[in-house]
């Protein structure tokens, strides 16, 4: 297991935060309340991450959910893909494992069950209920306080942001309470473009100049014009930390990947400390 440990200092603040950032564990179990075709697939797909991760990855996830009840975190993130396919039994041991550990949740593409296919809005639907559920809200914006930091999440789990979501999240950044904005797939930035490109040979990102807009580009305006009140995003999806200033002049933090054990503890601390 490997925790990174980064700070960050957020005028505002009135006691420090602790959170234990996640991303991409790919919980890959199931029972016989999935298809035949879905056990098939979770079964293939846990082997593929064993070999990936060169480790028993279901074991290191499951790791990093003891870690989080032993640290007792102020909260843990979720940057989605936490499971490789959103199958009932997945979500229950995950919730079990956490034993009571507040934590929040973004989700991603592999949660939406891509690997069925590219989701769209009647796939959704069709797993709408088990993703709320876990997270116990909504998923395409949401939001919680967590000692006067206001943690707010974001789906952009396909790349994209749907109409709608740009306002709610203004709503939330205009708020009295400092913000932290997770979400699942990175915001573009130039120093993040290179390593992407290296591991995955495209540019799997949101918000970037030559792809942007519509909704991305109110996101992208919306974390702009509210940048002195967000004091980091929080993103997941390339299976590699990396820690950017965003174009917004906001700091992001990319969570290493969860199925090979790796998880980052961030101090959000009150500027006066810095």
């Amino acid at each position: 297991m490997e925790i990174l440990k980064d700070k960050i200092f957020c005028a505002g603040l009135q006691r420090a935060v602790r959170l234990l950032l996640i991303g991409d564990t790919h919980i890959s179990i199931c029972d016989a309340r999935e298809s035949e075709e879905v056990r098939a697939i979770v079964a293939r797909r846990r082997r593929d991450f064993d070999k990936w991760t060169a480790c028993d990855s279901m074991a290191a996830s499951f790791a990093l959910f003891d870690y989080a009840r032993a640290s007792k975190p102020d909260c843990v993130v979720f940057v989605g893909d936490v499971f490789d396919f959103p199958a009932a039994l997945a979500i229950e041991r995950v919730q079990d494992a956490l034993g009571g550990v507040p934590y929040v949740y973004a989700p991603g593409n592999h949660d939406w069950a891509d690997v069925l296919g590219v989701p769209d809005a009647a796939h959704k639907m069709r797993y709408r209920r088990r993703l709320e559920g876990f997270a116990r809200s909504a998923v395409d914006v949401n939001a919680r306080t967590v000692c006067g930091l206001r943690l707010v999440g974001a789906d952009n789990a396909l790349e994209r942001f749907d109409p709608g979501q740009a306002e709610k999240m203004r709503a939330e950044f205009a708020g009295d309470e400092p913000c932290v904005l997770f979400v699942h797939v990175p915001f573009y930035a130039d120093t993040l473009r290179a390593d992407v490109l290296r591991v995955w040979k495209q540019l799997i990102v949101t918000c970037a100049p030559d792809d942007a807009a519509g909704e991305e580009l109110r996101v992208r305006d919306a974390v702009a014009e509210y940048s002195d009140n967000i004091a980091a995003v929080l993103a997941g999806h390339v299976h590699f930390a990396h820690d950017d200033m965003l174009p917004t002049g906001v700091r992001q933090l990319i969570a290493p990947l969860g199925a090979a054990g790796k998880a980052r503890e961030i101090m959000i601390l009150p500027k006066e400390e810095e």
